[in-house]
C-alpha cells in the first residue's frame, strides 16, 4: 500500500500545522487533501518520493507474478514519473506490438488514482521500446509529409495512442504546406496528414 500520513483537526489550518511538525516537507514534495468528517478536517499527507517507491514495488510485484524479474529507475520532472524498465525477458515484459507494457503503464496509473484520488501521469519503457518507436514513427511522418507535398494526395495513418499521436503532430507541424488532423475513437484514433493551401499559392 501506499503511505500515507492523516492527520484530523478541528481546521485545515491546524491540520496542516500538525502535519508540518510531524513529517516537515515542503509543498512541493507532498501531494495532499482533505475532508471534512463529523465537525473535523480530516488532511491526507502523500510525499511524492513515497509515490515513485511504490510504483517500483508495484511493478517488481506484477513482475514476480509474470515470472519476470524486472529491474527499473523510477524519475521524476514535476508530476510525471518516467519508469525505465529491464528484464529477463523483455519481449514477454513489451508484449505484441507493447500491449503488455501498455497494460502495465494503465494499472500503474489507475491504481495511483484509487489510492490519491488524482490522475498521475506515468510513462514507462522497457529497453527503450518506446523511445525506439517513436523514432520510427517520426522518422515515417517526416516521409510521408515529403509525399503528400509531392502529390497533395492525404494520407491515413495506422491507429495510435496519444502519444503516438503526438509525436505525428509536431512533426508534420514543421511542414508549411501539411496539416493534420485526428479522427475515430481509442484505441483505434488515427492520423490523417493532408496537403494545405496557402494564400499565396495560383
Amino acid at each position: 500500500m501506499l503511505e500515507k500520513y492523516i492527520y484530523e483537526a478541528n481546521s485545515l489550518e491546524e491540520a496542516i500545522r500538525l502535519s508540518h511538525e510531524d513529517i516537515r516537507y515542503e509543498e512541493n514534495e507532498v501531494y495532499t487533501s482533505h475532508e471534512e468528517k463529523e465537525g473535523k478536517v480530516v488532511l491526507t499527507v502523500v510525499r511524492k518520493d513515497d509515490v515513485a517507491r511504490f510504483i517500483k514495488y508495484y511493478i517488481k510485484t506484477m513482475g514476480n507474478l509474470m515470472c519476470l524479474l524486472i529491474d527499473l529507475e523510477v524519475s521524476r520532472e514535476d508530476d510525471i514519473y518516467n519508469v525505465k524498465m529491464a528484464s529477463n525477458n523483455n519481449p514477454i515484459l513489451i508484449g505484441k506490438e507493447g500491449r503488455t507494457l501498455n497494460a502495465i503503464q494503465v494499472l500503474v496509473r489507475q491504481t495511483l488514482k484509487n489510492q490519491l484520488g488524482i490522475s498521475l501521469k506515468v510513462n514507462i519503457d522497457a529497453s527503450n521500446y518506446k523511445g525506439h518507436k517513436i523514432d520510427n514513427i517520426e522518422y515515417q511522418t517526416k516521409k510521408i509529409c515529403r509525399d503528400v507535398m509531392k502529390t497533395k494526395v492525404e494520407v491515413k495513418m495506422d491507429p495510435m495512442n496519444s502519444y503516438e499521436r503526438r509525436a505525428v503532430h509536431n512533426v508534420a507541424g514543421k511542414f508549411k504546406n501539411i496539416e493534420t488532423e485526428s479522427f475515430g475513437e481509442e484505441p483505434n484514433r488515427y492520423v490523417v496528414i493532408r496537403y494545405k493551401e496557402t494564400e499565396n499559392e495560383e
